[in-house]
């Protein structure tokens, strides 16, 4: 058990180090080159800033995870062979990768939300037809007669989507002041960390302590007054992270590398937060006969702070509440 947290704390080291590392020089790539979000009328309290930050989260994480898995197989006399690389697992990192690279694009090109959508919409098929998918539910809290609901494939495929595409662009969205994804993504990664490693998942641990690590590094650069933005290739990239890995903790992966039952709620109550608060924004912009991808500031945050306490008592605020039902989703393991 001792060499499962140190290896995990390597892995959280590894990410931390790179990424905090790797931002400085960003910063002046992306001031060279003109990466820059600009401040709007909805933005008034962000000044310009550069915008490429995720891709040190990016590497911070990819490279922690060479790092393990080199020692993963060069040592396994460590007391690590038992750890269960599941197939899985590989196509969660697969659709990380190319959530990143989608939101990338977005960052240097600025892409349409349709076309953004139609490419998430590619990845996330990918991933569902190599089995990752949300395929038997647990309903065991709904007191039936059976524990279980086993979905048809095109239930499976719209619930799959609905989650992983519907979390990612709600962790976007909430992408909306300083310091508040970074710290948000920070506390449900470690609890999704405390909760695989309580659970003996140790795969999943490693990954979300890595992402930790990467969270960390970056909220000390981002948090109030920012020197640097995620974007979208950072707010991408975690947001399919926060997804992916949410179903993996609340999943029993079995030795036949499939999937078990999946307790989807609480993985809604893990991440319920930026689900609520995306739920709510687009039910209002429909109320007001607006495009949902129209940007304005119904969001939790921008209300909050419109009351005039703060960004960094907003941003607390927000932490708080992440806090606690990251609490209650570990007491419901």
């Amino acid at each position: 058990m001792n060499n499962q947290i140190f290896f995990g704390f390597l892995n959280l080291a590894i990410a931390l180090f790179v990424t905090e590392k790797t931002i400085p020089k960003l910063i002046i790539f992306g001031k060279k080159f003109n990466l820059i979000d600009k401040s709007d009328k909805r933005k008034k309290n962000r000044d310009n800033m550069v915008r490429i930050g995720g891709v040190a989260i990016f590497l911070g994480f990819f490279i922690s995870q060479i790092i393990w898995f080199c020692f993963y197989f060069s040592f396994k006399n460590f007391g690590i062979e038992n750890i269960l690389l599941n197939k899985n697992v590989f196509i969660a990192i697969f659709g990380m990768l190319f959530f990143f690279l989608i939101g990338l694009l977005e960052d240097f090109l600025t892409l349409s939300p349709f076309l953004r959508l139609a490419l998430q919409a590619l990845i996330m098929s990918i991933v569902w037809y190599q089995g990752f998918g949300i395929k038997t539910l647990d309903i065991n809290f709904l007191n039936f007669e059976s524990n279980e609901l086993i979905l048809s494939s095109s239930l499976s495929y719209l619930l799959t989507f609905l989650w992983l595409v519907g979390v990612t662009n709600a962790i976007n969205w909430i992408d909306g002041l300083d310091g508040l994804l970074s710290g948000v993504a920070l506390i449900n990664f470690l609890g999704m960390a405390l909760i695989s490693f309580s659970q003996g998942e140790f795969s999943i641990f490693y990954l979300s302590l890595s992402l930790v690590g990467c969270c960390a590094a970056f909220l000390k650069y981002n948090f109030y007054p920012s020197k640097i933005f995620m974007g979208d290739s950072g707010s991408y990239f975690l947001g399919f992270s926060l997804a992916a890995l949410s179903i993996l903790t609340f999943t029993g992966i079995n030795g036949e590398n499939i999937f078990g039952t999946i307790s989807l709620h609480k993985s809604f109550i893990l991440l319920s937060v930026p689900i609520v608060d995306m739920i709510f924004v687009i039910f209002l912009r429909l109320m007001r006969g607006k495009s949902p991808f129209y940007p304005d500031r119904s969001h939790l945050h921008f209300r909050i702070l419109d009351t005039g306490i703060g960004i960094v008592s907003t941003v607390s605020i927000i932490y708080a509440l992440v806090i606690i039902l990251t609490t209650i989703s570990y007491a419901m393991k």
